[in-house]
């Protein structure tokens, strides 16, 4: 409705209506995942909004494939993954071996990730799931 209400006024129904609607069903969806989150969690602190939470899930959508269920599925599995392999490799010797230009950025995951980010969005602005679609 917010983008062609138009089109609503066309199907015979209420712009206001469908609108309001549309903000309830958001609220309310919201509100079910919070109160999941609070289920498994067990309690909500102020740690749950930081920055890095909300980067992660950028990333996350963007690896993925923005506009595709399966797109930010699989960015999710894909991500987490590589931040859990990413800190075991952080801690390895084999990085501790290295000189200090290598050594300092791969101690970092959240480097690495925020690379391979800038990475998909120059070469495969779709996501992972876009690379496919285009073959």
């Amino acid at each position: 409705a917010r983008e062609n209400p138009e089109r609503v006024a066309v199907l015979g129904l209420s712009v206001y209506r469908a609108q309001l609607l549309a903000v309830l069903v958001g609220g309310f969806l919201g509100t079910l995942g919070g109160v999941a989150h609070l289920l498994v969690v067990g309690g909500a602190t102020p740690s749950l909004t930081t920055s890095d939470l909300t980067l992660g899930l950028l990333v996350m959508v963007v690896l993925g494939g923005a506009g595709s269920r399966w797109g930010a599925v699989l960015g999710g599995v894909l991500y987490t993954y590589l931040d859990n392999r990413l800190l075991e490799l952080a801690g390895s010797d084999a990085v501790a071996g290295l000189p200090a230009v290598l050594r300092v950025p791969l101690s970092e995951p959240t480097f690495v990730l925020g690379a391979l980010f800038v990475v998909v969005v120059f070469f495969a602005p779709g996501g992972l799931v876009g690379l496919v679609r285009r073959r």
